[in-house]
């Protein structure tokens, strides 16, 4: 008989996001006052495990340098990414990321490194980071990563401008900023963003 492992975060059993206050619970340090349940899945640095979305997303929720202890707080970009992200077909919505720390890497995730994410929506107001060498949607950079079936979208602007601003210091791409190593894109749709 073979063994299936059904610890919480393997293949058989991921971990399920529902909206972001999960997302950024399972990805870190949610609050200050909050201890996620999945602490073993991520370090100030990494980020592994398994995770399946199940619902749509809405990011404006997120704050990413909140000072109010009670704040959710998004960390993944400042992290590498080691895992499985299966989006389920759901929507990631909103998304709104800005900072102006010098880094490599800046996105969703900083960096993808052995990862797969696949079957998501992103919808864009903007990602930028001018002091960012390396910037995309997903991450900055892929190493040796899968991503499939990635569908990009600028997110509706009611004044009729330009709504959605992809920025950095050197390198800019859409759903990511440089694949390296046997890194693979599949099936990805980018409206103008």
């Amino acid at each position: 008989m073979d063994y299936v492992d059904l610890s919480y975060g393997s293949e058989a059993n991921p971990i399920i996001i529902r909206n972001a206050a999960d997302f950024a619970k399972a990805t870190g340090k949610a609050t200050t006052t909050e201890i996620s349940s999945y602490k073993e899945y991520y370090t100030d640095t990494e980020v592994s495990g398994r995770y399946r979305i199940v619902n749509n997303i809405e990011m404006t929720d997120i704050a990413q340098d909140a000072e109010d202890s009670g704040a959710i707080k998004l960390t993944t970009v400042k992290k590498v990414f080691r895992g499985l992200l299966d989006g389920n077909g759901f929507t990631i919505s909103n998304i709104s990321l800005g900072n102006s720390e010098t880094t490599s890497d800046f996105g969703l995730f900083a960096r993808l490194s052995g990862a797969v994410i696949m079957n998501l929506d992103l919808t864009v107001e903007s990602v930028h980071n001018a002091q960012a060498n390396i910037v995309g949607v997903l991450a900055g950079t892929a190493v040796n990563s899968r991503i499939i079936s990635i569908k990009l979208s600028p997110a509706n602007s009611s004044s009729g401008g330009e709504s959605t601003a992809v920025q950095g210091h050197n390198i800019v791409g859409g759903v990511v900023g440089m694949l390296f190593g046997e890194s693979l894109l599949s099936d990805i749709s980018v409206s103008s963003v």
